[in-house]
C-alpha cells in the first residue's frame, strides 16, 4: 500500500508542493507587493551570475541585517560610494594611532547605527594596521617605488658629497 502524498507547503495530502494551490496564492501576493514597491525579480540566468560578493554593500540601509565589517583598501576616489571612508596620507603619525583616529571618527558620526559601531569595534586593530600598511604600499598615489632602507639612503647621500 502506497503512502498518501503530503504537501510540504500546506501539509495537506493529495498534492505535492510544486502543485500547491496555497503557494500560488502566496506567489501572487508577493508579486503584487514587488510590483507596488518597484522590485524586479531576477531571471534564472541573472541569479546564476550572482555570488556572495554581490550581497556586500558599502552603504548599508537601516533595515539591513549586518553580519560583518569588511576592511577595504582602495584609492580614495574608488571609495566615495562607501558610507565610511578615510583618506590615508603619508606623514609622521604612527599607523596604529592613525587607525584609532579613523575609528574614533567613524564611531562618533551622528548617523552611525549601534550594530555598525559594534561591528567596527570587533575588527582587530592589528587587522586594520595590516590593511593600512598594505594599502600604503599599493596605492601610494604617485606610483613611486618604496623608500630605500635607511643605510642605503645614507650611502647614497655620502656618495653625492
Amino acid at each position: 500500500m502506497k503512502k498518501p502524498v503530503i504537501c510540504y507547503n500546506c501539509k495537506k495530502s493529495g498534492h505535492v508542493a510544486s502543485e500547491c494551490p496555497d503557494s500560488k496564492q502566496t506567489e501572487s501576493k508577493i508579486a503584487a507587493i514587488n510590483a507596488k514597491e518597484n522590485i524586479v525579480d531576477l531571471d534564472e540566468e541573472e541569479r546564476e551570475k550572482l555570488t556572495e560578493l554581490d550581497a556586500l554593500t558599502g552603504r548599508p540601509l537601516p533595515n539591513d541585517i549586518l553580519l560583518y565589517a569588511v576592511l577595504v583598501c582602495r584609492p580614495y576616489s574608488a571609495l566615495q560610494s562607501y558610507k565610511y571612508h578615510v583618506k590615508i596620507t603619508p606623514g609622521p603619525l604612527k599607523k596604529g594611532k592613525g587607525v584609532k583616529m579613523a575609528m574614533d571618527a567613524f564611531i562618533h558620526l551622528s548617523d552611525v547605527l549601534p550594530r555598525e559601531k559594534e561591528l567596527m569595534k570587533a575588527v582587530a586593530e592589528s587587522d586594520m594596521v595590516a590593511c593600512m600598511w598594505k594599502c600604503e604600499g599599493e596605492h601610494s598615489g604617485t606610483g613611486e617605488a618604496k623608500a630605500e632602507p635607511e643605510e642605503q639612503q645614507e650611502e647614497s647621500r655620502s656618495e653625492e658629497r
